[in-house]
């Protein structure tokens, strides 16, 4: 079973990769994968140890990771992604990933193509190091490999009481905590952009855009597309000098959404950015 103590920091503390003093953040609905429940309580046990058990701030709470340290360095060897970051050959694009990296890639003006966005990812994405800054965030903390599938009932400890039971109550209770301090983040650091993926949870990324401020509302961002597959809605805060751009997106892996709807997309974004 997965211990309280560590669940709880974990959903608690974990929220992505990256740095939070970045002027482009990329929110997603939660982390991929969490159908195997050993890689699944690895994860969170190394996350405790080295936010907790070694004792000398290794990382500090709210921190976001380094994407390629924690995977490589930091988890078990059965944990490690290597085929995102594997230098003997070509690492696999990750398809979540991917438009994420080409708008980061496009903004800081770089050449892109399928060999630079590899060694992007390997090099630079959710990197602490990188010159090319931007965060990449987890709306909600635990993995589950489906909408209407929750296996954490089975596998953590006082589920019913830790609100882990179900899905539902899941979000419930750990939604508003999440929001505000993603919020808090957004405030303190006034990002460029901040883009969300996914329509399933509008609802959420709605509070956190009220969060910013009251005022701000939602409105539909025409972005074409030959099979008419593929949603974006707008919002922009100004914050005098400055603005961040919100923006909800379908998610990348949508049936039957193209590349030319993300390039179509990309090219808005230059243009409000500017």
């Amino acid at each position: 079973m997965i211990k309280s103590d560590k669940i709880i920091y974990y959903i608690e503390n974990f929220y992505g990769y990256g740095n939070w003093d970045s002027p482009y953040y990329y929110i997603g609905m939660e982390e991929g994968g969490g159908s195997d429940f050993n890689l699944v309580n690895e994860k969170i046990e190394n996350y405790y140890y080295n936010g907790v058990d070694r004792g000398n701030d290794f990382f500090t709470k709210e921190q976001l990771l380094d994407n390629y340290g924690f995977q490589i360095f930091m988890m078990p060897s059965i944990l490690r992604v290597m085929e995102f970051f594997r230098i003997n050959q070509p690492p696999i694009i990750q398809n979540t990933w991917r438009p994420s990296i080409k708008i980061q890639m496009e903004l800081n003006n770089l050449i892109v193509d399928n060999d630079s966005m590899r060694d992007f990812q390997r090099l630079h994405w959710g990197s602490h190091q990188t010159n090319y800054k931007h965060a990449l965030i987890e709306l909600f903390p635990l993995p589950s490999p489906k909408l209407n599938e929750w296996n954490y009932k089975n596998w953590v400890e006082n589920a019913d009481n830790l609100s882990l039971n179900t899905r539902e109550n899941y979000r419930n209770n750990y939604a508003r905590i999440r929001i505000n301090n993603i919020c808090k983040k957004i405030r303190e650091n006034k990002p460029k952009l901040v883009v969300f993926y996914g329509n399933t949870y509008v609802t959420y990324y709605s509070q956190i855009i009220q969060c910013i401020d009251t005022n701000l509302n939602l409105e539909n961002l025409p972005i074409n597309s030959p099979n008419n597959i593929g949603t974006v809605k707008i919002s922009i805060k100004e914050w005098g000098e400055s603005k961040t751009i919100f923006l909800i997106c379908s998610h990348p892996v949508t049936t039957g959404i193209t590349n030319d709807f993300w390039n179509n997309l990309i090219t808005e974004i230059k243009r409000l950015i500017q």
